[in-house]
């Protein structure tokens, strides 16, 4: 790959975070110096799931000290290694939560737990990668999908009348028949939160899940650097002339 890559010095990297080799492809690209739609260090940062949770939590944290009003929080996040730590962290009222297992990039399995003895329907294999737990947000049922294309952002509003947690850990098979998604005006602090996130991440294509609340705040709940953009109206188009900017 390497010396194919020599002999193309025009050529813009576009990597899929799910291909069997992303490390090896990451430090490759690192090495030469390469253009690429996103960067191998941003691809590898978001292949740890607690790790990219962390960072846009700290960059959330340093947006609100120039927009102290912008409506969006991310719900409070915790790390256990094993079940039987996170039981004997919380406490009956800490309940529900929202448990996330890290086990891969393309998508995180959301379970809503009420009571503490849920806990051991977990099945063995994710309770030996360690679980992502997130307060509960009680919030309605509309769930906004926000993608940034280089300078453009682009939000889906998505209405579900089961749990959103639950439509959140479907597969796309089983959710897309279930969902009703029309494309509205990005909120003006989301629209710039994303900007920001751009930014101080160096990332081009990304998309990010923000539940509603009642009292209309925004909820982060999922970031994710390869975003699908099923249901967008001239999604490819968007997307290649996203690329074509970005080699210029």
């Amino acid at each position: 790959m390497q010396k194919k890559l020599h002999y193309t010095p025009d050529l813009l990297c576009l990597i899929a975070p799910d291909h069997p080799r992303i490390f090896y492809l990451c430090k490759r690209l690192g090495e030469s110096n390469y253009a690429v739609v996103n960067s191998p260090d941003i691809t590898l940062l978001c292949k740890d799931r607690i790790a990219i949770s962390r960072k846009i939590q700290q960059l959330l944290n340093q947006f609100k000290r120039t927009n102290p009003n912008a409506l969006i929080y991310i719900p409070d996040p915790r790390y256990f290694r094993t079940p039987k730590r996170l039981v004997s962290a919380l406490s009956l009222s800490d309940f529900p939560i929202v448990i996330k297992y890290p086990v891969n990039h393309t998508g995180i399995h959301y379970v809503n737990m009420k009571q503490a003895h849920e806990l051991d329907t977990i099945p063995r294999f994710f309770q030996k990668c360690g679980l992502y737990v997130e307060k509960y947000i009680e919030a309605t049922d509309i769930l906004l999908k926000c993608y940034n294309f280089g300078e453009i952002v682009i939000t889906q509003q998505e209405s579900n009348r089961q749990s959103l947690y639950r439509a959140l850990k479907s597969t796309p098979e089983t959710y897309k028949s279930r969902k009703n998604r029309t494309t509205i005006t990005t909120p003006s602090e989301i629209e710039i939160f994303t900007h920001f996130i751009a930014h101080k991440l160096n990332i081009t294509l990304f998309g990010m899940d923000f539940l509603v609340t009642e009292d209309n705040t925004f909820w982060l709940v999922d970031f994710n650097d390869f975003p699908g953009a099923r249901g967008i109206e001239n999604a490819g188009e968007i997307i290649a002339n996203c690329l074509i900017r970005e080699k210029k």
